[in-house]
Formats: structure tokens, sequence, C-alpha cells
């Protein structure tokens, strides 16, 4: 069984990568994404970067909104190594935006010069 995704770039402004669109499970959420291998983090890869979007159902993939806080950096060169990250907002929250209907995770890597940058990660339950 394999288990997580592998991405990988060649570019040193980054390649762009979007999950399957799922129903949220509330206002507000905490995601964990583990790196099971990447690249030489000296050499290869620069960073791997995981932003959640969100939009309601009849909204068009153009009409996607950006949950500015979730943005997170991960964690890289440590094998097994879990970053947390929270997206949308409490209930309690006027002013945030918090998720609409489906959500997305967009994955952005990263290269250094030499564009062989790779990483094999999964998104945790």
């Amino acid at each position: 069984m394999i288990i997580g995704v592998t991405l990988h770039s060649q570019s040193t402004s980054g390649k762009t990568y979007f999950s399957p669109w799922f129903p949220r499970g509330g206002n507000g959420a905490t995601f964990a994404c583990e790196v099971i291998a990447s690249a030489d983090t000296t050499n290869d890869i620069d960073t791997f970067h995981v932003q959640v979007q969100t939009k309601n159902a009849e909204d068009s993939d153009k009409d996607v909104v950006d949950l500015l806080a979730s943005a997170a950096t991960i964690t890289l060169g440590t094998d097994e190594n879990v970053t947390s990250f929270e997206a949308g907002t409490k209930l309690s929250d006027t002013t945030n935006q918090g998720m609409k209907e489906l959500v997305r995770f967009m994955y952005t890597v990263m290269a250094k010069t030499n564009g062989r940058a790779w990483v094999h990660f999964r998104m945790l339950n």
C-alpha cells in the first residue's frame, strides 16, 4: 500500500497543485500535514507551502477565496514531521471569513537553483 502523495517542481518560482474539493466540516478547522520524505533541503527544495481555499458549490473555481490566515509553510528536513495549522474562524468571530460549502488545498513546491524539488506527504484526518 502506498501512503501519501508525491509532488515535484523544477521551478524556483514554484509549481502549484490542487487537491479535490471536499465538503467543509464546520466554520473552522485544524489541519495537519505529515511530510514523509523530501528532497535535500540544502541543495534541492526551498519550500513546501499549503494554502486552504474555499467556495460555495455554485461558484466557479475562479471565484475561490484563499483563507489568508490558513497559509502554512510546512517544515522540511526531518522525515515524518507533522505541521498543524488552523483555517476558518470561530463562530463568535464576526470580522474574519469562515469556510464556505467546499474546501480544497493548494500546494506549492519551490525548488532551489538546481531544480530537483520533491516532497512526499499526506494530509492527516
